[in-house]
């Protein structure tokens, strides 16, 4: 099954299941995010992107400079373990993976959720490539893609059982997803 096909199941698998009332929540804030001009802010394909060195789930530092200096560097932001639109993507990711390091490029994926939460995941999923820790959202926001979750829309988390203040270690903000809303 392609990711358009996985992403297209889990819409309408979610459709069926999400209230209403919290549907509009998370759709209110979709737009309120395009409104804001969120993505007039995200750095584009091919422009150089912000520097960062973060850790991965063992403390191993990961550096934009050092990926950079072997070759082309593909950057996958990834809102966490809770979200299945960002599970399909990694699995999509790991299927190319291997064609990435053939052409000479390097994958890293930065997520704001927090270490040991990813590498129980990625086990699961038997991904190979590096997820490290954007504590606070940092690099994200240097990206243009983190945004401070509005209170209802937390409380949409929440009652699905993803507090995103433990899970990420940050209770206000989240690295956006592209393929999820926008």
């Amino acid at each position: 099954m392609s990711l358009a096909e996985k992403l297209e199941a889990t819409r309408a698998a979610s459709a069926g299941r999400i209230p209403p009332e919290r549907a509009a929540i998370m759709h209110r804030a979709t737009e309120d995010l395009r409104k804001a001009g969120i993505m007039d802010r995200i750095v584009k394909a091919g422009a150089s992107a912000p520097a960062f060195e973060l850790a991965n789930h063992d403390g191993r530092r990961v550096s934009s400079a050092d990926l950079n200096a072997a070759g082309p560097i593909v950057v996958s932001f990834f809102r966490g373990s809770w979200s299945p639109y960002s599970r399909h993507e990694l699995d999509a990711l790991q299927t190319i993976y291997a064609d990435i390091i053939r052409l000479g490029a390097s994958l890293v994926v930065i997520s704001p959720e927090l270490p040991e939460r990813t590498a129980d995941m990625a086990a699961k999923q038997s991904l190979t490539f590096p997820i490290v820790w954007d504590q606070k959202c940092e690099v994200a926001d240097a990206f243009g893609l983190a945004f401070t979750l509005p209170d209802d829309l937390k409380a949409v988390y929440l009652g699905f059982g993803n507090d995103l203040a433990a899970r990420n270690g940050d209770p206000r903000k989240s690295a956006i997803d592209m393929i999820d809303w926008i």
